[in-house]
């Protein structure tokens, strides 16, 4: 991430995918701009999935504590 980059948090994140998921499911959609929108919301998934692992990972810390 770029220097001074805000961190995008799990809500932003997940609103780009359902925006993503509403493109794919248009009747118009080109094929090549299919592909394009379904590898930005794998590369969307990778990332919600990390961030839900962390915020597992924090929770199990806690009750550790």
């Amino acid at each position: 991430m770029p220097k001074g980059a805000i961190k995008p948090n799990f809500n932003l994140l997940k609103q780009q995918l359902d925006e993503l998921v509403a493109k794919l499911q248009s009747d118009d959609l080109d094929v090549d701009q299919a592909l394009a929108y379904y590898k930005q919301a794998e590369q969307l998934i990778t990332k919600l999935k990390a961030y839900l692992l962390q915020a597992e990972n924090s929770v199990k810390v806690m009750k550790l504590k």
